[in-house]
């Protein structure tokens, strides 16, 4: 007789080393560093998949009526074929390049953060929600306070609307809107809307305990070095953003109403003088309703944008786990259990 691994089809031999790869990687955790590489890869892709929506969903947020160089739109769709008409395909891309750089720079920070706050409070024995919501809101502030400068540079370049009468205050680009900005009306400008960032901080909290709870229940497990399904982490990454944004809507607003209004250019007066400011006004000129605007054209674009990066996440993380730079050492993940 033939010893079993020569009567072994050559498919089953294969089937049974993928098995064991599989199993191999499972179980290993991540280090900092390639939680950040991942969120930054899968935030690049989801990001210029989902942009339009995100262009739209900003302007809905400046419009408060009082500007006539913005475009009021009745909808989502009414909006996609103002700007193909009025601005060409290439509008519905106006501001891409400091968003596509402030998600990946944001995703990346944020999950470095995070896993490390996460981890730290877990190998010192505190469990539960109490990691999560912690690690959450340290990364939430930290990220929020790095990055928005780059968010500001991304709402100009989103609400410049191109009319005639206008176009000398338009931003070539990138650079030259961070030079003009810098020398128009200084470092301050870099960081208006930020006491509306970090106190929606706590939105990524809220996103991922939802997140990694559902997970849970669908039995896919989110344990150490084992990721979700593509279909639970697709469902869970749309539901927990949703849910996540429903509470701080209203904060999104105030941030990029503080982000794009200038001042310093002739004939551009600030509208608001900071977050009371553009909170009393708001309410008292536009109802409860002026704090939702947006929100239409934001539940379909992060919905799908955070389906789409957890999905992408976690199938990079699956990657990563091929390579022993990218994991820690066993003993941590010992430490951790014990």
């Amino acid at each position: 007789l033939l010893p079993a691994h020569f009567t072994e089809s050559p498919s089953r031999r294969s089937i049974a080393l993928s098995m064991t790869q599989k199993q191999s990687h499972a179980g290993k955790e991540l280090t900092s560093s390639a939680n950040a590489l991942a969120g930054g890869i899968a935030s690049t892709i989801a990001t210029v998949l989902t942009y339009p929506f995100d262009l739209i969903r900003t302007r809905f947020q400046v419009h408060d009526g009082r500007r006539v160089a913005l475009p009021q739109y009745s909808s989502t769709i009414r909006a996609l074929q103002h700007i193909t008409t009025h601005e060409g395909f290439r509008g519905l891309y106006s501001g891409m390049t400091p968003a596509v750089i402030g998600a990946s720079v944001s995703w990346s920070m944020y999950l470095f953060g995070y896993s490390f706050v996460k981890r730290t409070m877990e190998n010192e024995g505190h469990t539960g929600i109490a990691p999560i919501i912690l690690g959450g809101i340290v990364a939430g502030v930290t990220t929020a306070s790095f990055t928005n400068p780059i968010w500001v540079i991304k709402t100009r370049m989103q609400t410049q609307v191109l009319t005639a009468q206008d176009k000398s205050f338009h931003y070539k680009g990138i650079v030259d809107a961070a030079s003009r900005i810098y020398r128009e009306e200084g470092v301050r400008a870099y960081y208006r809307g930020l006491v509306p960032a970090i106190i929606s901080s706590y939105h990524g909290a809220i996103q991922f305990l939802i997140y990694e709870s559902f997970c849970s229940w669908a039995s896919d497990g989110v344990g150490v070095g084992n990721g979700p399904s593509s279909t639970t982490a697709f469902f869970a990454g749309g539901i927990s953003k949703v849910a996540a944004l429903a509470s701080t809507q209203p904060l999104s607003v105030l941030k990029a109403r503080l982000q794009e209004q200038r001042s310093g250019t002739v004939g551009d007066i600030p509208r608001y003088h900071g977050a009371l400011d553009a909170f009393t006004k708001t309410l008292k000129q536009e109802g409860v309703r002026g704090f939702y605007k947006g929100i239409g054209p934001a539940m379909w674009r992060l919905a799908l944008h955070s389906a789409m990066f957890f999905t992408l996440l976690e199938h990079t993380k699956t990657y990563l786990r091929h390579f022993d730079s990218m994991i820690l050492p066993p003993r941590v993940i010992l430490e951790h259990k014990a």
